[in-house]
Order: C-alpha cells, then structure tokens, then sequence
C-alpha cells in the first residue's frame, strides 16, 4: 500500500480469477485512520479481500480469511420431486468427493450406498433416480474430513413410510405410498449387537398411489424384524422395522 496514493479494497471469489461481488470502497490517502467495511453474507472459504493501489498496472493483494472454512460449501442440495433428481453445485472451486448414503438410527453412522459416488471440483453433479426417504443423505468428504448434510430429514419429499399400529397385543403393519411403486419386502433375521439383517425370505410387491397396504409377511414372528427397499429407483434406503415383544 502506497502512502501517497489512494487504495482500492473489493470482495470477490477466487477462482481462476478474482470475481468480484460488488462489495467495494476506497480508502482515500488523507485519512489518518484507515479503515473499510465490506459487506457479505456468508464465509466461504474463495471469498477473499483484494487491495490494490490506484495507480496504473498495480499489483493487486488478496487475503482469503475464510480459507478453511469448507463447512459453509455443503448448503444448496436441491431435489426435484418430479424427475427424482438430487444435485448440488459448489459456489467455491473445492477438490472432493461426493456420495449418497444411508444414516443408521442406532449410531448415526451414514453407510455408503454402492456405486453412488463423484468427483466434484467446479460442475454441478447429479443423482437421478433417488428415493427421497429421511435416512438418505450426502457425504462431502474433502481431504480427511468428511461432512454429512440429510436433505430429507424433514420428511418434506418423503414418498412412503411404514405405519405400524398395535391391537390386542400384536402389531399391525401398513405401508403408505405418495407414488406407485415398486418395493422388496421380507423377513430378515437381526443379530444381536449388529446393524446389519440377513434377509431369509424376500418378495416383490407393487403399492398404488395413495393405497394403504397391509404387509401379511408369512411366518411373522414376535421380535422378528421385516426390511424394504424401492426397486424402481437406482438409489434408495433400506429401512429395517423390527416387531415388539408381543403380549401375553
């Protein structure tokens, strides 16, 4: 910064140039307290602070302060309900990769789903064909760090769900369906201190729009467990349900 000449100070994100976001001002050389306030809204981690002095050809000086922060990188998943699409696009160039998976209930670990990975720098990415279930998420994983955001958490796109009722001692099960679709339905067998049910009899079974469906699984037991998943999608959660103790 010269001392005879006025300085320029803007904000802008870094890429293979500095594009500005409109926030700038100048420190004018007579003033004896040098000082500027440039506005954002968030702390990405390309947002950086750049001063030049007015002269012709100046070099120009960035400071990135918020260089680290990649946390504020993994907002703006957006899912079009209609085409099954799950995307997102990174507002800052950023080396990592990209998967779906699956949140467990018991320990919250989200469990990769197969073949759902990408690798991502500047282009928006995709996911076509995604069942929007709550235990379905994104894992950014950058370096040796890994984030974990659930676009569906709040049941808002949720396409069906497991509604389960007890009478007289037992459970009675229904599924609700927003869609016609197809699931995979059966019996599995849960042991003890595993996450993973070993499925010992599984059937296809197609559910109508907005039709309740009982789920008459032959052979179920009290404490036995039932697992589905959607077929019709190429990305979907394998929701687990096992029954209560029953009465006596």
């Amino acid at each position: 910064m010269l001392e005879d000449k006025d300085y320029h100070l803007r904000l802008c994100r870094k890429d293979f140039i500095c594009v500005g976001t409109g926030a700038y001002t100048l420190i004018k050389k007579g003033e004896h307290i040098k000082r500027a306030t440039l506005p954002y809204s968030r702390p990405l981690p390309c947002l950086c602070i750049e001063g030049w002095s007015a002269v012709t050809d100046a070099s120009r000086v960035q400071v990135c302060p918020f260089k680290h922060r990649l946390e504020e990188l993994w907002l703006g998943i957006n899912f079009d309900p209609l085409e099954e699409t799950l995307s997102w696009q990174p507002v800052c160039p950023v080396t990592a990769v990209v998967a779906l998976c699956q949140k467990r209930g018991d320990d919250g670990v989200c469990v990769d789903l197969p073949h759902a990975s990408q690798n991502v720098s500047r282009e928006k990415i995709t996911f076509t064909k995604v069942d929007p279930h709550p235990d379905l998420c994104m894992k950014f994983t950058a370096g040796h760090q890994s984030w974990t955001r659930c676009p569906f958490a709040d049941a808002r796109f949720q396409a069906w769900e497991v509604v389960v009722t007890r009478l007289k001692g037992q459970e009675d099960v229904k599924m609700l369906s927003q869609i016609t679709a197809t699931f995979s339905l059966g019996l599995c067998a849960k042991s003890e201190g595993l996450t993973v049910c070993q499925t010992t009899d599984a059937h296809t079974m197609h559910v109508e729009k907005h039709k309740a469906v009982g789920l008459n699984l032959a052979g179920e037991q009290c404490n036995s467990c039932f697992q589905m998943k959607r077929l019709d999608v190429k990305f979907a959660a394998t929701v687990i349900h096992c029954l209560e103790q029953c009465s006596k």
